[in-house]
């Protein structure tokens, strides 16, 4: 078997091949574009959670601490009004 090999074919098949490549190169750049946006989205996540749970948390603090101060006042209200109904 002998087979001629066209010029026409030859070219037909590096551009097909050229085309498989720069097809399998653009993905290869997307996907890599968008792991990147992807990690820098993540660590967005991560420092949002922080932050909410940072806020969280001295809203609980300034809760707390109103708490105290008011269940300070009550204590001291208590204590007057049991001395002042122990001298009577």
């Amino acid at each position: 078997m002998n087979y001629k090999v066209n010029l026409s074919d030859v070219i037909k098949v590096v551009i097909f091949i050229s085309a498989l490549l720069g097809s399998w190169y653009a993905n290869k750049y997307k996907v890599d574009t968008l792991e990147v946006k992807v990690d820098k989205l993540e660590r967005q996540l991560e420092e949002t959670n922080l932050g909410v749970i940072k806020n969280d948390i001295e809203y609980i603090k300034k809760g707390q601490e109103e708490l105290q101060n008011d269940l300070q006042q009550y204590y001291t209200a208590v204590n007057e009004y049991i001395a002042t109904h122990n001298t009577h």
